[in-house]
């Protein structure tokens, strides 16, 4: 890969996209969650959830925490979303910093 390519892909605008992309999926991965609770059926795991966070779709699930009162009361299960929160804002300072 040309360092050209890899310079496109390491922009803020293809991050933010992302963010707003797998954001919306965490959200509705959160939101069937929230319903099957509901219904008493088949549940989404909640290392399911985190992932979703981890591969940039924190903010969907911030999003479903607040707006879906969903996992509110689970402390251990909001670490890793932290943790994934702070590692793309990380990413996201390193490629405002590049040249």
């Amino acid at each position: 890969m040309s360092a050209s390519v890899f310079d496109e892909l390491l922009s803020p605008r293809n991050t933010l996209e992302w963010w707003v992309i797998s954001g919306a999926g965490a959200f509705l991965l959160m939101s069937w969650d929230k319903f099957m609770a509901i219904m008493g059926a088949y549940r989404v795991s909640e290392r399911d959830l985190q992932l979703a966070g981890l591969a940039g779709g924190f903010l969907g699930v911030f999003a479903g925490g607040l707006f879906l009162r969903h996992k509110t009361r689970k402390p251990d299960f909001w670490i890793p979303v932290y943790f994934s929160a702070a590692l793309w804002v990380v990413i996201l300072v390193y490629e405002l910093h590049l040249p």
